[in-house]
């Protein structure tokens, strides 16, 4: 189940909160964990410069 779609979309948000918490760390840990089963996800590789 590590590819499941709810799961991609809650690591995704998660990586988001951090974002505003200003947490970077964990603000790429979990986006990156969203890579893995879908490497074309738009959302994360606008994270990702948003971040860096």
């Amino acid at each position: 189940m590590p590819g499941s779609p709810n799961l991609i979309k809650c690591n995704f948000l998660i990586g988001f909160g951090y974002l505003g918490l200003g947490d970077l760390s964990n603000a790429v840990k979990y986006p990156q964990s969203v890579l893995s089963p879908d490497l074309n996800h738009m959302g994360v590789i606008i994270h990702q410069k948003m971040v860096t």
